[in-house]
């Protein structure tokens, strides 16, 4: 009998000490407004007045993709990125025979997807294909896009919820 007694308050114990990891839940009301999250991170990216007079974003570099599926090694080329108000275009090169680039557009009504090969898309202009609203909403991109929409998220009706 003591030692269930005994396993028993280890095992309480362990419980309790499991359940104090978890950490206190959050009432309800000390939890963030999603409109105090969006304007800490537009005030992250940049003032009021720069974001307003923000009207286009140009992003040059060099891309370097590893392929994991389907083969292996990397590929590296430049990469462009120009987007105005919901606009934008996204474009990479490589010097591969087997996969030159990818290219995608959305000119603020339709989408525009390249063709890695004639006839074939890669897995992600495929993807964007089928999901013309990653391009449509600016979710493409992230904040190196005006089409980001976070930065008008009010006038695009955009429903946020916080959970915690």
């Amino acid at each position: 009998m003591r030692k269930t007694a005994l396993s028993f308050s280890v095992l309480l114990a362990v419980a309790i000490a499991v359940a104090g990891f978890a950490g206190p839940s959050v009432p309800a009301k000390d939890k963030p407004k999603a409109e105090e999250l969006v304007t800490k991170h537009l005030d992250a990216l940049g003032t009021v007045e720069a974001r307003a007079a923000l009207k286009s974003l140009n992003v040059e570099g060099n891309l370097l993709t590893k392929f994991l599926r389907g083969g292996s090694g990397t590929a590296g080329g430049p990469f462009t990125m120009v987007s105005t108000g919901h606009k934008i275009l996204m474009e990479a090169k490589f010097d591969l025979s087997t996969y030159p680039g990818e290219s995608y557009a959305f000119d603020g009504e339709k989408k525009t997807i390249g063709y890695v090969l004639p006839g074939q898309r890669s897995q992600l202009e495929d993807f964007l294909n089928y999901n013309g609203e990653v391009l449509a909403e600016g979710l493409i991109g992230g904040t190196l896009s005006t089409a980001w929409p976070l930065y008008d998220w009010q006038t695009r009706n955009a429903r946020l919820d916080v959970t915690a």
